[in-house]
């Protein structure tokens, strides 16, 4: 066992979903929808963000606002930043086995750690491509 994969948490089943087929009716479906503050930041900054994200998805939404990262941890690089936010959303994940979808939602560095994170979960085996929306903000792009 290599010393990476002694570091991530225990297996997670993967998600069921042969396309335009869902494994659960549409009831008991959830979409985890992930909130990430930026630098400095801390998951107050996201309320007013998980209020109009619920008042759009209501019961259906699992809404989880990053907190591992808070104010000075946020100095610690995007890499462990993003692992950080990949424990923290596989946590989640095995807690709600009802989730089918998942977004990213973040805020300056907030998106950059959200890549991270996407891509911690991809190479584990944890996302398929085609089936998962991401919403990141700009600091990736550039601006």
């Amino acid at each position: 066992m290599t010393k990476k994969a002694a570091r991530l948490p225990l297996k997670m089943e993967k998600m069921k979903c042969k396309e335009g087929k869902p494994t659960k009716s549409k009831e008991t479906q959830k979409h985890l929808i992930i909130l990430v503050h930026g630098m400095w930041g801390n998951p107050k900054h996201m309320n007013h963000i998980e209020k109009e994200v619920q008042s759009r998805f209501g019961e259906n939404a699992v809404i989880f606002k990053s907190s591992r990262n808070a104010v000075f941890n946020s100095y610690h690089g995007v890499a462990t930043c993003g692992y950080r936010l990949f424990l923290e959303v596989l946590s989640i994940w095995n807690r709600n086995p009802q989730i089918q979808y998942i977004s990213f939602i973040g805020y300056s560095a907030g998106g950059l750690i959200s890549r991270h994170a996407i891509a911690l979960l991809y190479k584990a085996g944890h996302l398929s491509a085609s089936k998962q929306e991401v919403s990141l903000d700009k600091a990736h792009g550039g601006g």
